[in-house]
């Protein structure tokens, strides 16, 4: 991906610009030319009206809230461990993959979470919310994943066992 910063769209900021603050509020169009890996207990807020990109992966470890719209260059990766929940919500278009471990809850019946990712999206154990999936090759069958929504692969889908139940109450005009 390329982005051109001008004066009024795209504030260059550093990686530490986000990793420095106990719970990041991106204020503004953000640009971060470079990784991202916040630590656990750590929440990445992205206000509406506002985007996001990272020009490189960006990592959340156990305990963390990733809320918002955002391009990441990468690869996003958000890490669990033992009885730790992750929160995902908004909308993640990634160049490369989506990788979830643990416990994950989606966005909500009238904000579902929407990943869009050039290469593969894979899920972790325990994920229920409402979200919809774009990638090459999804994989979301380990353990209890209840997903209300809806799955788009180019190549491949292993889906939980119970499937994925459909978004009656979505209005396609929002």
């Amino acid at each position: 991906y390329s982005l051109t910063l001008s004066s009024g769209s795209y504030v260059r900021r550093l990686p530490t610009t986000i990793t420095s603050q106990s719970n990041p509020i991106v204020s503004g169009h953000w640009y971060i030319d470079g990784s991202v890996t916040l630590p656990k207990n750590k929440n990445l807020t992205i206000p509406a009206g506002y985007l996001l990109f990272i020009n490189g992966n960006l990592t959340m470890d156990q305990n963390s809230i990733l809320n918002g719209n955002a391009v990441i260059n990468g690869n996003l990766i958000i890490n669990g461990k033992g009885k730790s929940i992750e929160q995902m919500s908004g909308t993640f278009y990634v160049n490369g993959n989506i990788q979830t471990s643990k416990s994950i809850t989606l966005g909500t019946v009238t904000k579902p979470t929407f990943a869009l990712a050039e290469g593969d999206i894979t899920l972790g154990n325990n994920v229920s919310g409402f979200g919809y999936f774009l990638s090459q090759n999804f994989s979301g069958n380990q353990g209890n994943v209840n997903i209300t929504g809806g799955v788009y692969a180019a190549v491949s889908a292993n889906l939980p066992p119970n499937g994925i139940i459909p978004n009656t109450s979505l209005n396609e005009t929002d």
